[in-house]
This record gives C-alpha cells, structure tokens and sequence, in this order.
C-alpha cells in the first residue's frame, strides 16, 4: 500500500496495513473537465493545477490529517499508479481491507455546503423526526441525504468498511460520525443502521440484501460496478476492463462457488419485466426490491433440503434431498415469503 506523507507530501510504501495508523480519503470524483483529479503520475511530473480543486482536495486531506494527529493518509487519485494493470489489480482487491484498517475516514461531500446536521433518532414515514425542528434543519437533512455521494458504486465500501468515518461539506464544515448521523445515512443509503455502525457484520446480511445496498448506485465504467462490490463479499476476482457487464455476472457466479446464500438467486422482487434472461442478475438495480430478504442467520432456520447448487453450462443445477421448488418459482422456495422471484426456473437442472 503506498501512503502520502501529509507533511512532505512524499510516498512511503507498507506492506502491512495493520501496523500503522494512517487516515484514508472518500469522495466524489470532479465532473468538472477544468478540474481534474491529480493522478499519481500528473503528481510525480509536477504536471498539475495547484490551484484547482483536485489539488485543493489533497492539500485539504493531508491538513486534516495532520490535524488529528496522523502522519500518512490514501487518496485513491494520488497514490494509486492506474497505469499499472497489476497495481490497479491489486488495489481493487485490497480496497475495502484497506478502508477497514484505517483508523479514520474522511468523506468530503463536495456538493454540500452545510454546518453541523441535527441529530435524529430515526426517519419514519409519518416524518415525526421533523417535529421540533425549524425548516432550515429539515432542508439540510434533505440536502445531505441528495447528495452524489449516496449514489457512487465506490462509496458504498468506505461507508461500511472503516470503523470510524467523519463526514464534511464543501466549505469544510463537520457534520458529524456516521455513528452520529446513521439514522440519516441508513435512509440516504437504504441500509439499516445496524449494519451502517457496524453492530451487525455486513457480512451476516443476505447476498440478495448486501446487492440491494448498490441498486441505486452507479460507476463510470460497468465493470467497476461489479469490481466495487468485491469487499462487501469477502471476493478476490481478476480485473478484465472491456468485459462490461459480464463483470457482474461473473461476480455473482462467484458468489455462487463460494457460498451458499440462495438468496442471490432472489432478484426481479421490484421488476414489471416479464420476459428475465436468465438465472443471473444483469445488473444491481435488479435487486432493488431485495432489501427485506432474510440474513443468512434466518434463512438457515428452515429446512429447504439443499444438498448443492453451482453453474454448469446448461444452467443452475441444484442437488436437494427432497422437492421443494414448484414451477411458479415463488420466494417461499427460498425461505422467505412474498411475491415471485424475478428469475426462468427453465435455468435450472433440479436433481432430487
């Protein structure tokens, strides 16, 4: 891992993450062309604006590391050589570990300018969270919870992954933890506030559950939707930029080799498409309505019969003790109530 020394601005490399305190940056990259990142090799030819907000972004980052005491920080556009297909590779692989082991995590909301939001225990349909709060309040929740930063593929490990993370607005105002503010996030971010402060693993979320958090999210280039999610399945996969959208078929076919959630297969909850293509998810945004499927935990207290199931190339095959799928594909088969699941049962091969 290569970190930026926040007082000479220089690079030290570590092989162990877990031996030195360091700080790590989360953002939103400029869609301004006039202000563009400065890249790892931009930074080492001097060839940079130093006065645009990319530099600006860094200088802000290593002062607040500073500031709270950290001697080194990661910025993702400075300190990763992207030119390197094997240092990219290993980058997106190591990611989330790499959010998970920082000490603290800075998220600069670059489209917010806000002070200090209110503390809200919960936010409920009925809105009884605005009740004593003046208008002003209330539009800067909103304003928080609009912001682009809710919307990226890449934020959603570095709000899950670090243990601490300190969110500020534009004009450098603190908001708050997300320990603070997970009753606002989890709204935002449609994750429940367990799993948003880290009283439950993300991990003890179903697969269906963990791929409805990035329903909403997107990413510049469609592999890196799939590569984003690698972290939040505990997944190492090889990088084949150019492949598309086949990259989250195959992280979902990875899914499948190494676990044995089911509820992967439970997609199209929130779909009008009548005419599904297969056995696998095109995209996250199947999953937007899987939000409620059961964790892992409560799926594995019925007893469904399965023995195995795995891809083969006439489609899922799945091994059961005794029959407990019927033609009309209903999620009950998975151990959850509620309507069809959005996949052709004429994928599977069901040997009983």
């Amino acid at each position: 891992m290569r970190l930026l020394n926040k007082t000479t601005l220089e690079f030290a490399d570590f092989n162990d993450t877990q031996q030195i305190r360091y700080s790590i940056l989360s953002h939103c990259w400029s869609q301004d062309p006039d202000n563009r990142k400065v890249t790892y090799q931009a930074f080492l030819a001097r060839d940079f604006n130093v006065d645009g907000a990319g530099y600006r972004k860094i200088q802000r980052c290593c002062s607040l590391s500073k500031k709270r005491g950290f001697d080194h920080t990661w910025i993702d556009t400075r300190c990763v050589d992207k030119t390197s297909s094997a240092e990219l590779s290993e980058t997106i692989n190591s990611m989330f570990k790499w959010y998970q082991d920082s000490t603290e995590c800075y998220v600069f909301m670059d489209d917010l300018t806000a002070d200090a939001l209110p503390k809200i225990h919960a936010i409920d349909k009925e809105d009884r969270w605005k009740q004593g709060l003046d208008i002003h309040a209330i539009d800067k929740v909103y304003a928080f919870m609009g912001s682009r930063w809710f919307t990226r593929g890449w934020t959603l490990q570095e709000l899950l992954a670090p243990t601490t993370v300190l969110l500020y607005s534009s004009d450098h105002h603190y908001l708050g933890t997300k320990i603070e503010l997970a009753p606002i996030i989890s709204q935002a971010a449609s994750i429940r506030v367990a799993f948003v402060i880290q009283e439950t693993h993300i991990y003890k979320a179903s697969a269906a559950q963990r791929m409805s958090w990035a329903s909403a999210r997107t990413t510049t280039r469609p592999e890196d939707m799939a590569y984003s999610l690698l972290g939040n399945f505990d997944l190492n996969m090889p990088l084949l930029y150019g492949e598309g959208k086949k990259a989250f078929r195959r992280l979902q076919g990875e899914i499948i080799r190494q676990s044995d959630d089911e509820s992967i297969l439970v997609w199209g909850l929130d779909s009008e498409q009548k005419d599904f293509t297969g056995v696998l998810a095109d995209d996250p945004s199947d999953f937007k309505g899987s939000g409620n499927v059961w964790t892992m935990e409560k799926l594995r207290t019925f007893d469904r019969g399965i023995v195995k199931y795995e891809l083969t190339n006439k489609g899922l095959a799945i091994s059961y003790n005794k029959l407990l799928i019927d033609l009309s594909g209903t999620a009950r088969n998975f151990g959850i109530s509620g309507p069809k699941v959005g996949i052709t049962l004429k994928c599977f091969n069901v040997h009983v």
